[in-house]
């Protein structure tokens, strides 16, 4: 009988621990990855790299060194520019081969220019923005958008399946912002029209709770009415 084979080791560099990058980079804290983490501010990256005993570095371009995949989940595009173009960013550490996954909700015209950027040093690239808030994050349930290549988003999708449960290539370079800003307008909408909606019914007398109540078995729910406002407005959190 055989010894047991075990998964190759694959090295991963996770940049930004966010509210939603952190729990995202924690389900990679295992076998076959080796990660290494660098966050903006290095406090968050030595808690996070205490909690789960992974490698912080004090460069984008040291955390990079060496590594098979590079995940950012930053702000915007203009960070992640700034993070790949700087002097001790991505770009001056990342291998020839190496795959950037961009979990950025960022904007098409700057993911193009990151990956051209990236191109010069033979890096494949793709935009893989993400929905699910913190609670998808910590649960693994992310929806993952990507936009590039079919063979870069399908040697992404081991990662990606990590923290990610649907996980959609939307086509070239871009397209995945594309959908994700897509995505939040109808998000604004949706939290714009279901609170004129529910200003309207207490001006009225009616009681916001027994409103989102027939609201949410009815035509008019959506998520904002079935959760965001259910947990932030009516439980008074407003995060």
């Amino acid at each position: 009988m055989g010894a047991h084979r075990q998964a190759p080791e694959l090295k991963a560099a996770f940049l930004g621990l966010g509210a939603i990058g952190s729990p995202m980079a924690g389900h990679l804290v295992a076998a076959p990855f080796e990660l290494t983490v660098w966050n903006r501010t290095h406090e968050k990256a030595r808690a996070f790299a205490g909690k789960h005993g992974v490698v912080v570095t004090a460069s984008p371009a040291e955390a990079v060194a060496g590594a098979d995949v590079v995940i950012c989940c930053l702000p915007s595009s203009r960070e992640v520019m700034d993070v790949v173009a700087r002097p001790d960013g991505i770009g001056a550490g990342i291998r020839p081969g190496a795959l950037m996954i961009d979990c950025t909700s960022g904007d098409p015209a700057t993911s193009r220019a990151i990956a051209a950027l990236l191109s010069e040093k033979a890096v494949k690239f793709i935009d893989a923005p993400v929905s699910g808030g913190v609670k998808g994050a910590e649960a693994g349930t992310l929806t993952v958008m990507c936009g590039g290549s079919e063979p870069d988003v399908d040697r992404a999708r081991p990662v990606l399946e990590r923290f990610g449960k649907k996980i959609v290539h939307c086509g070239a370079i871009g397209a995945g912002d594309a959908v994700k800003a897509m995505n939040q307008a109808l998000l604004a909408i949706h939290i714009w029209s279901a609170g004129e909606a529910l200003s309207a019914l207490a001006r009225l007398g009616i009681d916001t709770r027994v409103a989102l109540d027939v609201i949410n078995g009815s035509s008019g729910r959506s998520n904002s009415s079935e959760n965001l406002f259910i947990e932030r407005v009516i439980g008074r959190a407003f995060p």
